[in-house]
């Protein structure tokens, strides 16, 4: 047992993230062949799903946005399980998953002419509690990608605030008022940068960063790893 044991610790080292079997890689064969980028109908700005063929822009995007255009990578639905893990079950290595889909990522013509990547910030407490900052995660991934800088320093978490997940569109905004802090603003200054982070649902927390960033002379776009359908 010793012997089969070891076998499988040194040339499959990773328990899959979806089904739990012994993978040579974050996800096993099977599991990796049903994760695929989005690939169906999306809005021109902010790349979310379109229910209907016939929209250009999602209902958000028509209301107006801070940021230029965002990409991301998966629809939420398809992968909800990984980002789950991701960011509470202590798996921060699940961020290699990128590696696999650079191609795809190049060809959205997101990282175009872009000079600094942005984690979107979490307030030090809570990366105290999680271990980590998943935006964080991935925006460094894509740096050793792509080869663009990061800048931790710039856009800072200085409230602590409610989880945005179960609030409303008005009852984010109003949980996220004050919440971000740019500083070292001579690193973005004219320049196009890219928020990054996990998930884009609302697009309320995207949208202050960028907002922020924009009255700082910079032209900001977005990457995250997930975007959700709109559903309000």
């Amino acid at each position: 047992m010793a012997i089969v044991s070891k076998f499988f610790n040194t040339f499959f080292p990773y328990t899959c993230v979806l089904c739990g079997d012994h993978a040579r890689k974050i996800l096993c064969d099977s599991c990796f062949r049903k994760v695929k980028p989005y690939s169906g109908k999306r809005c021109v700005e902010c790349s979310r799903p379109l229910p209907d063929e016939n929209n250009v822009f999602c209902a958000q995007c028509l209301k107006g946005v801070a940021f230029e255009k965002g990409f991301s990578l998966f629809s939420y639905e398809e992968i909800k399980e990984i980002v789950y893990s991701f960011k509470y079950r202590n798996m921060p290595y699940i961020v290699h998953l990128l590696r696999f889909f650079s191609k795809e990522i190049r060809e959205s013509g997101i990282f175009n002419d872009v000079s600094l990547l942005i984690p979107v910030p979490m307030h030090p407490k809570k990366i105290r509690k999680r271990g980590y900052n998943q935006a964080s995660l991935i925006a460094h991934e894509l740096s050793s990608i792509f080869h663009i800088p990061v800048a931790y320093d710039v856009l800072i978490k200085q409230k602590d605030t409610l989880p945005q997940v179960g609030l409303s569109y008005k009852q984010r905004l109003i949980n996220l008022k004050g919440a971000f802090l740019i500083k070292n603003t001579e690193r973005i200054n004219k320049k196009t940068v890219i928020l990054v982070d996990d998930v884009y649902t609302t697009g309320t927390t995207i949208d202050q960063c960028a907002l922020l960033l924009q009255r700082n002379k910079t032209h900001p776009r977005f990457f995250t790893l997930s975007t959700t359908l709109l559903t309000h």
